[in-house]
């Protein structure tokens, strides 16, 4: 016989879950994406604009009870494609985007609420959902650009005009808004020398360019200096200030500043009232494409130069060029002094954290077991205030302190091999989904498994693409990208 004290608390959760308040909360108007169940939101590729990747509001979902979780609904990528993007959660939708599509889904019952084409069918990631506009950054080719479309309806509200810097560019970080502005980086192409990647900033309520300009100052691009893409999604402090990390130097004699390095940007006021509004104020030089300083200073280097035809994939193995760059995405988080750092992930597999204040390290550690010039490593990190959570190759995940970067724990998951996924926390629960599918649940406190689970079964369908995809925790569910289908998990009460 069932015990009628827990199907009463079932129920009671149940409503309060599913349980939507009339004040609209962050899509703006009183539309089918009004409200926000029990749970949390999760409004952006790193949730917050610190990119914590931690879910504060979860108190259902917990080590003791994460063994339940279910498939609630799934989402297909004929009703909502969103590619590789980390899904977001705002109001009562699901958004997501790739595919060509951008769209809205009911989070309780995954149906489609709207699918609206994106402009020029640009490819996009993770959309940012801020003052009812679903933001999104574009790569259209040789171009970007920015647009945003309602939050309830999908129209298409603006589009910003194509950002390059007289040179063809690539488009891959998730739309982060702040303060009224969209920051839109630009990479690449990563196999050319004479590329000019840089930074915009656009007005979030019309698109127009507030400032743009290349990562590498223009003076250093003719001293031959080339570099400076951005292929991360930035994070931004309380104060105002952007951090992103950059992609290795394109030039194979001369590493700029810049390349390898976690830039300071100042998105403080306009360009009226701050004279270094949109620019860099500052840099974290991480480690250079060589690792030891001074291994590219080879003779074959030399008699290569930076001819794209002896560098097809943008570094060389004749200058000793291990493409270390940065291509996680930050997180912002505080010691237990109270001050900010920045902590991001290189491809070298060294995590480095970073005061915010002065660019200069607090402490970093290795964490992945691979040389620098085959692990990859491009795993955005995430924080509860007390560690942070970073998976690293091949396949581990890892607990930090936030004071000294020393080691908590480390799981190695039994299915690692290259893995380059974003982790997640949420109550007590670090999150992570692997290349096989797998999406595993591990105790934050001891690292343990406490729930695996197979996305591509769960989809009932063969995923194919999950690198880099993340996880989402919000309206006391889990909700996981696999290929372009949305994967729900809840308690079953």
């Amino acid at each position: 016989m069932r015990d009628p004290m827990r199907r009463t608390l079932a129920a009671a959760l149940l409503l309060s879950a599913l349980a939507v308040p009339a004040a609209r909360a962050a899509t703006g108007g009183g539309g089918p994406c009004a409200g926000a169940p029990a749970g949390g939101s999760w409004t952006s590729y790193g949730n917050d604009v610190a990119g914590t990747r931690s879910q504060p509001a979860e108190h259902l979902i917990g080590p003791s009870t994460v063994g339940s979780l279910k498939v609630a609904w799934v989402g297909s990528s004929t009703t909502a494609p969103s590619g590789q993007s980390t899904p977001t959660v705002a109001g009562r939708c699901v958004y997501a985007a790739g595919a060509g599509y951008v769209s809205a889904v009911d989070v309780v019952t995954g149906l489609l609420v709207w699918r609206t084409p994106l402009p020029n069918g640009g490819l996009t990631y993770a959309v940012n959902v801020t003052n009812g506009r679903v933001h999104v950054n574009m790569d259209n080719g040789a171009t970007a650009s920015g647009a945003a479309f309602d939050a309830d309806s999908g129209a298409l509200l603006w589009q910003s005009v194509p950002i390059d810097f007289g040179y063809p560019v690539d488009q891959v970080a998730s739309a982060i808004v702040y303060d009224g502005k969209q920051l839109l980086p630009t990479n690449g192409p990563d196999s050319d020398p004479r590329a000019r990647p840089g930074i915009a900033v656009l007005d979030a309520a019309t698109g127009a360019v507030l400032v743009k300009h290349t990562t590498i100052p223009s003076d250093d691009l003719d001293r031959g200096y080339a570099g400076g893409g951005i292929w991360a999604t930035p994070v931004v402090d309380d104060a105002g200030f952007a951090y992103v990390g950059t992609a290795q130097p394109y030039s194979k004699a001369k590493e700029h500043r810049y390349d390898n390095a976690i830039l300071k940007i100042d998105l403080r006021g306009d360009v009226a009232n701050n004279p270094t509004f949109g620019q860099i104020v500052d840099a974290y030089k991480g480690n250079v494409d060589s690792y030891v300083p001074g291994l590219n200073r080879q003779p074959a280097c030399d008699i290569a130069g930076d001819s794209v035809q002896y560098h097809p994939s943008g570094f060389s193995v004749a200058c000793v060029q291990f493409d270390v760059d940065f291509g996680a995405s930050p997180t912002l988080f505080h010691n237990s002094a109270g001050e900010l750092l920045v902590g991001e992930l290189q491809k070298s597999g060294v995590f480095h954290a970073v005061y915010a204040d002065t660019m200069e390290s607090a402490w970093d550690t290795i964490v992945s077991t691979l040389p620098p010039a085959t692990g990859g490593n491009t795993s955005s990190a995430a924080n509860d205030g007390h560690h942070v959570y970073v998976m690293a190759n091949p396949g581990v995940v890892y607990s930090l302190d936030i004071d000294t970067g020393a080691v908590q724990w480390a799981t190695p998951l039994p299915v690692g091999t290259l893995e380059n996924h974003p982790v997640a926390v949420a109550n007590g629960v670090v999150y992570v989904m692997m290349n096989s599918f797998h999406v595993y649940g591990l105790d934050a406190a001891t690292g343990q498994p406490r729930w695996v689970t197979n996305a591509t079964f769960d989809a009932g369908t063969m995923c194919s693409q999950p690198s880099g995809g993340g996880i989402a925790i919000a309206a006391n569910s889990v909700i996981v990208n696999c290929d372009g289908r949305l994967v729900t998990y809840r308690l079953p009460f």
